[in-house]
């Protein structure tokens, strides 16, 4: 029995949780943002426009991938909202010191935020998943039920159903 293991670029434990997840995609999308500093942050011939592009098509997908099928909780989002935040600071020349709040500076860079973001992606594979196949293993997952096992006392940990139907109500669908 294996505790953990990396398939595919994304990590997979037993306890199913994002945790390590999270802080593995944190890194690799810092690694990738700090690998660009010199080349396309600091370049003063690169428009705004140019960065934010490169951005969208480097950091973002080191940053979310495989946020397709995760479990999304308040915690986790934070995390990956702040370090995309941060990001968008170094690109707008923001300081901490400036006192802007978060919201100005996804206005000003036109991005979302990475809880609209997740929210986005998760209904989009859903939407896919709805309409495979019956007989598709992925549809097969959504939508069967565990029959054997026990829960442990206190609250249940989420299931990716629970925050699909609270994704839907959010969006009113």
């Amino acid at each position: 029995a294996v505790n953990k293991f990396v398939y595919l670029g994304s990590t997979l434990s037993r306890s199913a949780n994002i945790d390590e997840e999270v802080s593995y995609r944190i890194a690799r999308a810092s690694t990738a943002f700090g690998r660009l500093k010199d080349r396309v942050w600091n370049r003063h011939g690169l428009s705004f426009k140019t960065k934010l592009k490169v951005y969208r098509a480097v950091v973002l997908p080191s940053l979310l991938y495989g946020c397709e099928t995760w479990t999304v909780y308040s915690c986790h989002s934070k995390q990956l909202n702040a370090f995309h935040v941060r990001c968008l600071w170094t690109l707008l020349h923001v300081k901490w010191q400036d006192k802007v709040p978060d919201s100005e500076v996804l206005h000003r860079s036109e991005m979302e935020s990475i809880h609209a973001t997740l929210l986005r992606t998760q209904l989009r594979w859903a939407g896919h998943v709805c309409h495979m196949n019956d007989s598709r293993l992925p549809k097969r997952l959504l939508y069967g039920e565990v029959i054997a096992g026990k829960r442990h006392l206190g609250r249940p940990k989420l299931k990716f159903k629970d925050t699909l139907k609270r994704s839907l109500k959010e969006c009113n669908i």
